[in-house]
């Protein structure tokens, strides 16, 4: 066990270990142990361990800063302030002693040797480490923060300081690991032992940069919502900034199609597309891949008005359409006010108003402006008016007119019939409960909207409607009659015929199906070909006959 004591015996600290002593000694900063195996340094006041160092000695003498152990391996001087070996022999020897800096030995022979000289003639030496241990990125670059440590050693004292610089901006005390900023680095360091022996000046170089480019990205073009353009083409330019080693390339992907950026970018189709852009910096650095998506619209959209109408209330929807951008919004103005922002369906009260109302695409695409007059009936009516059409839905009435027979269950008076195709402006086709109308004729599916009022200048009127399905309204047709009793069997007949319909209109002869009978039997197809016919080789009369196909 050892023990300190203070001026008057009392105990201050204690400290125990194992191990046969050998001998003792104290110097002005530790209480130093020879042990069997090793040598132990305890600090004076503490009684902390700071050092062993292994080794087996006899012997032990102290001078100011150095501990010299000798034995039958010979004669060694340890740094008293590290417990590091500054030299050794190895003639045995059997004692030592000391005399200030001097050092005697005696040999097993009996011979005697002096040691003396300076007690410290070498510089501290720096060892830098720097983690990474070496430049991970590209053109010698870190592109991780360095950390530098620096670890001092003393052969005959210890290092009292070391000093560092970065890019000569002063010299300031090392205490611990230290990290290195962004840029070309220049990095000198020193230590200073105890007694003021200084090592040379070391320097060091460094390139460092931990940070990606960073790459915007500019649009010429017209653009509405973010992305979303309508204009002939978008141009696309990429710029990227690099503020530590510099920029390398810029990068992008289109669609699948990774290219090195050189040129703006030109988008003239219509469609979308989703572009991916990075940039690559001197050092090695990538940029996070940035996304970019845009859409190329230049067809206006489409809306749409559906009605639910109730006595005293009408529920008024607008939906719009837009096959690639999508819609963005739909405005709307009642009965000639301002225009509002359609944000869902409305609700009318009773009489008569007019709605107009666009849609606009995110593109920036207006659609047309749509006009509607919507009649509300009264509340308090009490009359259930019920709308018959006589035909089947879809109505189709091939080669003759079209007639629907309508009819009201009503005890209004004055009724009067409104027809409307398709949201185009209605016409009023007749009066009374029950009405005959021939619809007028058409080429293609349509929605026909019936509308029985009790006054339709009102706008207090009762109204009622009721919707079937239109398709072709088809005609007879007629034609120039090639009928001739002189057909020669097995000829070529020039056939290009002029054909109208029933209202007199010429009809094109691309629509039309025909046939043909030899006395009088079953209908056989014609082939015209290049306008010829070629007549059969049989001998009757022929009919021809045209019409719509089925």
């Amino acid at each position: 066990m050892l023990a300190v004591l203070d001026e008057n015996y009392n105990l201050v600290n204690t400290t125990e270990f194992s191990g046969g002593v050998r001998a003792t000694g104290i110097n002005s900063r530790h209480f130093i142990v020879l042990c069997d195996e090793s040598l132990k340094a305890f600090d004076k006041q503490s009684l902390e361990l700071v050092f062993t160092t292994e080794i087996a000695a006899a012997r032990m003498a102290l001078t100011n800063e150095k501990i010299f152990l000798t034995g039958d391996t010979g004669t060694t001087a340890i740094n008293a302030y590290t417990g590091t070996t500054i030299w050794n022999e190895t003639i045995p020897a059997d004692d030592l002693i000391s005399s200030g800096e001097w050092i005697f030995r005696l040999d097993k022979n009996g011979g005697l040797a002096c040691f003396n000289g300076p007690y410290n003639v070498e510089t501290p030496v720096t060892e830098l480490s720097i983690e990474p241990t070496a430049p991970e990125g590209q053109n010698d670059y870190y592109i991780t923060t360095p950390v530098i440590t620096l670890e001092s050693t003393d052969t005959e004292s210890y290092a009292a300081e070391t000093m560092y610089s970065i890019n000569e901006a002063g010299y300031v005390n090392y205490t611990a690991p230290f990290e290195l900023p962004e840029g070309f680095i220049s990095l000198s360091w020193y230590s200073t032992d105890n007694h003021g022996y200084q090592e040379e000046l070391q320097f060091d170089s460094y390139k460092i940069d931990t940070a990606a480019p960073v790459t915007s990205l500019s649009t010429e073009g017209t653009e509405h919502l973010t992305g979303y353009f309508n204009s002939d083409s978008v141009v696309i330019t990429l710029d990227a900034v690099d503020a530590g080693s510099g920029l390398d390339a810029i990068y992008y992907n289109l669609d699948g199609s990774e290219d090195e950026y050189a040129s703006p970018i030109i988008l003239s189709s219509s469609g979308e597309y989703t572009l991916t852009y990075w940039a690559e910096d001197l050092a090695g650095n990538k940029e996070e891949i940035n996304t970019y998506n845009i859409v190329i619209d230049r067809k206006k959209p489409k809306a749409k008005l559906t009605r639910d109408i109730s006595p005293g209330i009408g529920i008024i929807t607008i939906t719009g359409s837009d096959k690639l951008s999508g819609i963005d919004k739909i405005w709307y103005s009642f009965n000639g006010g301002s225009w509002l922002e359609y944000t869902g369906p409305l609700a009318l009260p009773e009489g008569r108003h007019q709605l107009d109302y666009y849609a606009v695409d995110k593109a920036g695409n207006q659609s047309k402006l749509y006009y509607r007059n919507i009649r509300i009936p009264p509340g308090d009516d009490t009359g259930l008016i019920n709308i018959n059409l006589n035909g089947t839905e879809p109505l189709n009435a091939p080669d003759t007119d079209l007639m629907l027979n309508l009819s009201c269950d009503s005890t209004m008076e004055n009724i009067r019939w409104y027809a409307e195709i398709e949201n185009e402006d209605g016409v009023e086709i007749g009066t009374g409960n029950d009405l005959s109308w021939t619809v007028p004729y058409t080429e293609d599916t349509m929605i026909l909207r019936i509308t029985a009022g009790a006054d339709l200048i009102d706008p207090a009127m009762t109204v009622y409607t009721s919707e079937v399905m239109l398709v072709e309204n088809q005609r007879a047709v007629e034609w120039n009659s090639l009928e001739r009793d002189d057909y020669y069997a097995g000829r070529t007949l020039p056939f290009d015929p002029v054909i109208f319909d029933a209202r007199g209109m010429e009809v094109d002869a691309a629509d039309i199906t025909w046939s043909y009978t030899i006395n009088e039997d079953a209908p056989q197809s014609m082939s015209i070909t290049d306008g010829e016919w070629s007549i059969p080789n049989e001998a009757g009369r022929i009919a021809i006959t045209a019409s719509y196909p089925e």
